[in-house]
């Protein structure tokens, strides 16, 4: 028996589609088209398949066999082009998988950018995620067939599944607008035998074609996800697309390569060095490995980063381009003790900027020391003991049960690939959360309230969704969550259940986890309790920051105040307001007018932004969040306050930088910070107080912050530098060694002696191999600095007294070798040339154990392509 489907009068694909999905426990579909927007109005039905497997064909190849045949080419080229189709090489299908790929992207390009729309595909790269959504592209040829095979939920003893075959590729219009024919194909099984029906022949001649296409579902995942749909596309994502055809040239600018940890350096060159393996001179080749060692302290960045970055410090700008204030002396023509006070801001050194001398100003920093226990009433132990983690054995602190939702599977489905992800961001998403409520805490009262009452609300909502028997989980839905106080509560529910079908709640333990979630609740409205009777006039911390910026030297000031948090910045705005302050702006990151504040506030540095805006009220005390951290001129200020606790230091560099600009016309900038201190002892050194707020983070945090995001670990050595070593300690260059002579520095002056003594760069420029020579440094005797090439690769190595080689950091060693023009040749240590004959095996070997470098055909060693450049020191 068959029925006509034909998308006419009532009779559409799609109505029947829908009918048979409801009845079916899988469904195969195959058509030679396929649009997303076939697949939208049936997202829920296909929902509730265990498995649904979708081949498409391959539309991307213009010269099809029937083109051929329709343009009455000859017969035997239509054959032949079928014959390229049937037996296409792997790269070559691939690449057609790749087609639909942009084919897809291309249609979620165009899709209406609505709320189901966006919920529609986080549904379809759920489907992928947990396997119930397979598909591939057919490349062996062009399908025209138009198939949809549905496995009976409930077979019977001859009819195992129901089929539609007919003209409608699964696109809207073929399945409801487009005039069709379709039919409905029954079962007509034995009883007992499955293939013997036309089902069982529709299901095999189905199965024969998806062996022989290629998987698809990922590239469709990676093309949703990339779309307006999914994340939005990290600046680094487009950056690397934009220099992936190798043809660009680009200068890569950053005033803070090194933020966190040694990767952001890795990761910034891996953007114009594709390959691992390296020809930089390094003690490994392989760059993975070197900023493995590089992690665990055994090797030095250093070695690095001069062969890769043009740096330019404030020493070094002082020591290539400076001038001496008095007399006008270029710094770069002085030896180095000579030039160490200017670069140390001993002496004023000016730079000639646009004819005008410039000069860097001075830095001044305090840190400014408050109770905390205080601020948060004597309760600051029980609070913080709450929010900490859990100690063995111990009750009463937050279990994050909401973020650690794998710890509440079954067990039977733990290993289920769907639920994968929830194990692996776990620990992480309670470390982090962890972390959030802790740095709150201490920003200020009024941040961590606002955090708590967000975070109960979403409790909440939480609670009720698993009384509504679905879990949402995903990011999308934890972004519904977070913005639970702006949609109305039905609505919100109803979206929520749409983007949490891939989390089955019949999978957990839904009783435990309501319990442990109740329980996070109370807590949570126990802490809101506690600190609901401080109020602005009982804040320790608000009471000394009125107190400092009321006094001499800052009364009157124009100030820059900083903090993490949108909520502290509020609070801080209105306190000031209150307080009489005047001239008084607020800004954070959901206001607009950016441009205007830093207009306002800094009207001589931005004159043409100025004018441009027309804003004439000046503003003499601003409050921003980060949003004003980087890349703006506002050195019309002076004085900076950092209101909260910093962890990463890089973010307080950046935002001294604000008012630290060569430029400046005041001569000393004078940067605040807060430190708080828990009931130490008033007489316990600043270092101490340090050490243990750093300790008492690290025990708050627990075990979590092992598997924390770096960018929120701490940088034990730079905050206690920050807080604790002084008025005058430099922010920007922390890490630096105290040698002059960097990699940089020697590049700065042979252009300058190219430009200026052209005569002199021509000698040193014709320089043969091997030349050699020795000088004196002080506090170490018989070291030799040889330069070694190996086919292309050059190394530079710092060898000891027995000739070994000890370091191949470039900023150490020429360190070493730096000598003014005049000095003294001295004579060869002994053993001069079997030394310089081990560093050059040792380079030998090293290329000769890099990674692929027999197999690229460049800088491999041999013996007699290894030229010595020596210069020999008794050091």
């Amino acid at each position: 028996m068959t029925e006509i489907i034909d998308n006419r009068d009532g009779r559409t694909l799609l109505a029947q589609l829908h009918t048979q999905l409801e009845e079916a426990k899988s469904a195969h579909f195959a058509s030679g088209y396929f649009f997303l927007s076939g697949f939208e109005p049936l997202a829920a039905p296909i929902s509730g398949l265990e498995e649904m497997r979708l081949l498409i064909g391959n539309v991307s190849d213009a010269k099809t066999v029937e083109q051929l045949a329709a343009g009455f080419e000859r017969l035997e080229l239509a054959q032949k082009a079928a014959q390229e189709l049937e037996f296409a090489p792997l790269h070559q299908q691939q690449e057609q998988a790749k087609s639909c790929a942009a084919q897809t992207a291309a249609q979620l390009g165009s899709l209406d950018q609505t709320q189901s729309g966006e919920a529609f595909a986080q549904t379809l790269v759920s489907l992928i995620e947990s396997q119930k959504l397979q598909v591939r592209v057919y490349t062996k040829g062009r399908l025209h067939a138009k198939a949809y095979i549905f496995d009976a939920k409930n077979p019977q003893s001859n009819s195992y599944g129901k089929a539609i075959v007919g003209s409608s590729n699964f696109t809207l219009s073929g399945i409801r607008d487009n005039t069709e024919l379709n039919v409905l194909v029954h079962d007509n099984a034995h009883t007992g035998k499955p293939e013997s029906g036309n089902h069982g022949a529709l299901k095999k001649w189905f199965q024969e074609l998806w062996d022989d296409a290629v998987p698809f579902e990922a590239a469709l995942m990676e093309e949703i996800k990339k779309s307006w749909t999914g994340d939005l596309n990290s600046p680094y994502e487009q950056l690397e697309a934009f220099l992936s055809d190798g043809e660009r040239q680009m200068c890569l600018l950053t005033a803070t390569p090194l933020n966190s940890r040694v990767w952001d350096v890795y990761h910034q060159l891996k953007l114009f060095h594709r390959a691992e393996t390296t020809q930089i001179p390094l003690s490994t080749p392989d760059l993975k490995g070197f900023f493995a060692k590089v992690e665990k302290g055994e090797a030095r960045l250093a070695e690095l980063t001069p062969h890769v970055m043009e740096r330019r410090l404030r020493k070094n700008i002082i020591r290539s381009y400076g001038y001496s204030e008095s007399d006008g002396t270029p710094i770069r023509r002085l030896g180095d003790d000579q030039a160490r006070p200017f670069v140390s801001g001993e002496k004023r050194a000016y730079v000639l900027v646009g004819g005008r001398h410039n000069f860097f100003p001075k830095r001044q920093l305090e840190t400014w020391t408050y109770s905390i226990e205080a601020t948060y009433d004597g309760l600051y132990a029980a609070l913080r003991d709450t929010i900490s983690a859990p100690k063995d054995g111990a009750s009463g602190a937050l279990s994050y049960a909401r973020y650690g939702l794998f710890g509440y599977l079954k067990a039977a489905r733990q290993k289920s690939p769907q639920y994968a992800d929830l194990q692996r961001a776990g620990k992480s998403l309670r470390g982090l959360m962890r972390i959030l409520l802790f740095k709150r805490f201490e920003s200020s009262v009024h941040a961590f309230r606002k955090t708590l009452e967000r975070l109960r609300d979403s409790q909440k909502l939480f609670v009720k969704c698993l009384g509504e028997g679905f879990v949402p989980a995903g990011e999308a839905a934890r972004r519904f969550l977070r913005q639970s106080h702006r949609v109305d509560e039905d609505e919100l529910l109803e979206s929520l259940a749409d983007v949490s079908k891939r989390f089955d709640i019949n999978d957990f333990r839904a009783d435990d986890l309501k319990a442990d979630i109740e329980a996070d609740v109370r807590l949570i409205e126990q802490m809101l309790e506690i600190i609901a009777p401080i109020t602005p006039e009982k804040d320790a911390k608000l009471a000394l920051f009125l107190q400092k910026i009321n006094a001499a030297p800052l009364g009157g000031k124009k100030l820059l105040i900083f903090t993490q948090y949108s909520d502290t910045a509020r609070y801080l705005g209105e306190q000031l307001a209150k307080n009489g302050v005047k001239n008084l702006e607020t800004i954070d990151s959901d206001q607009k007018d950016k441009a205007r504040i830093v207009a306002r506030f800094a009207p001589l540095a931005n004159k043409v932004l100025a004018e441009k805006t027309g804003e004439a009220t000046p503003i003499q005390v601003l409050v921003a969040t980060d949003v004003l951290s980087e890349g703006l001129n506002m050195q019309d200020g002076d004085t900076l306050i950092n209101y909260d606790l910093h962890w990463n230091p890089v973010r307080l560099i950046q935002r001294f930088g604000r008012i630290d600009r060569i430029g400046s016309t005041h001569e000393t900038i004078y940067g605040f910070n807060f430190l708080p201190e828990a009931g130490f002892e008033k007489n316990l050194g600043l270092q101490a107080i340090l050490q243990a707020r750093i300790g008492e983070i690290h025990a708050a945090l627990g075990e979590d912050a092992a598997i924390l995001s770096p960018d929120e670990s701490l940088n034990e050595a730079a905050l206690k530098t920050i807080y604790g070593a002084g008025k005058n300690a430099d922010l920007f260059e922390i890490e630096e060694s105290d040698e002059l002579a960097t990699l940089a520095e020697a590049e700065a002056t042979l252009r300058a002696l190219r430009r200026e003594e052209p005569l002199e760069w021509a000698r040193l420029n014709d320089l043969r191999d091997g030349i050699r020579g020795g000088k004196k440094s002080p506090g170490s005797i018989g070291h030799r600095a040889v330069v070694c090439r190996a086919g292309n690769y050059r190394g530079l190595m710092l060898l000891n007294q027995n000739g070994e080689v000890e370091s191949r950091d470039a900023t150490k060693i020429l360190g070493f070798m730096a000598s003014e023009r005049d000095e003294a040749t001295l004579p060869l240590l002994p053993g001069h040339n079997e030394a310089v004959m081990r560093a050059r095996r040792f380079l030998a070997r090293s290329q000769n154990a890099a990674p692929g470098a027999k197999t690229r055909g460049q800088g491999i060693a041999r013996p007699g392509l290894c030229a010595p450049r020596t210069r020999h020191h008794v050091f």
